[in-house]
């Protein structure tokens, strides 16, 4: 992936770096990275290859996103992923760190997207220390 990001998030306006990074556009588009290398075997079978260097490229550029959203200030303790834009208001510069409903959402598509990931054994989908 080669987009500029600040603070490792991607911008709400992927060509507007006068934004900020904010997470609904950031695991959602991790969350689409973990389902399309899990779904490379099955992709192969229908002719659709994917090169080993890119399934690496598109793991680790999903598990930086992850690995800021876990380790970042990015969710409370009431468990609101932060920031997002606003969700009434898009164009809103101010990032919204009270709830966004979407956000929320493609943060939980992301964490389910990894799991699936990992117990596929994709390489690079890295399980949780305990």
């Amino acid at each position: 992936m080669r987009v500029p990001t600040d603070g490792g998030l991607l911008r709400n306006y992927l060509d507007d770096p006068t934004w900020w990074g904010e997470i609904a556009g950031s695991t959602l588009q991790a969350a689409v990275a973990y389902r399309l290398v899990t779904a490379a075997p099955l992709l192969a079978r229908e002719g659709v290859l994917l090169r080993e260097s890119e399934i690496s490229n598109y793991v680790q550029w999903a598990e930086d996103i992850r690995t800021i959203i876990g380790t970042g200030p990015h969710v409370t303790t009431e468990g609101i992923v932060t920031p997002a834009v606003n969700p009434l208001w898009w164009g809103d510069r101010t990032p919204f760190t009270t709830g966004s409903p979407e956000g929320n959402n493609f943060a939980v598509l992301m964490y389910a997207a990894w799991r699936d990931c990992v117990l596929a054994g994709v390489t690079g989908c890295t399980a949780p220390t305990v």
